[in-house]
């Protein structure tokens, strides 16, 4: 579980980083006043500096995706250890595997998945609104959507909304 951990992360941070640095107005991750500094892009995720050198518009929100290779720490000083729950729920389709696997109990499974299918929804439907008509990306994010809800609403027994 920890290597599909680790590759998730190899894949979805670089491309969670060059998304936010396309937001960016001039399109860099890191801001002008840091550039001379010669930090590395995969450095810049610290959240324990006075003066972020990531550009201003962008907020480190670890809610936007379920891995994230944060060194966070809760009130006490432990290490808060994230897994890739939304990934494996993907493949498995198996809420036993989530309980077992991923450890998640049972009374914040449902909407832990469900948060993480709403923040799939609002990207799918934010990217259709700016993007191009029959944008590749955009169609691939609510096909990734819509699957990932029939899903989820198979497993718990729900019906899926039209």
């Amino acid at each position: 579980m920890q290597k599909l951990v680790d590759d998730y992360n190899a894949f979805a941070v670089p491309l969670y980083q060059k998304f936010m640095a396309a937001a960016a107005s001039d399109h860099k991750l890191i801001a002008p006043e840091f550039a001379l500094s010669h930090r590395e892009v995969q450095d810049l995720f610290l959240k324990n500096e006075l003066a972020s050198p990531v550009f201003e518009g962008y907020s480190p929100d670890s809610s936007f995706l379920p891995v994230l290779t944060f060194d966070e720490r809760d009130h006490r000083g432990r290490k808060i250890w994230y897994n890739a729950f939304a990934v494996a729920f993907f493949i498995h389709e198996s809420r036993q595997k989530l309980i077992s696997i991923n450890q998640l109990r049972v009374s914040n499974m449902w909407y832990l998945l469900h948060d993480f299918i709403a923040i799939l929804q609002r990207l799918a439907d934010g990217l259709e609104a700016v993007a191009r008509q029959q944008d590749p990306v955009a169609e691939l994010l609510r096909d990734i959507y819509d699957e990932y809800y029939s899903k989820f609403c198979s497993a718990f027994g729900m019906r899926a909304k039209n």
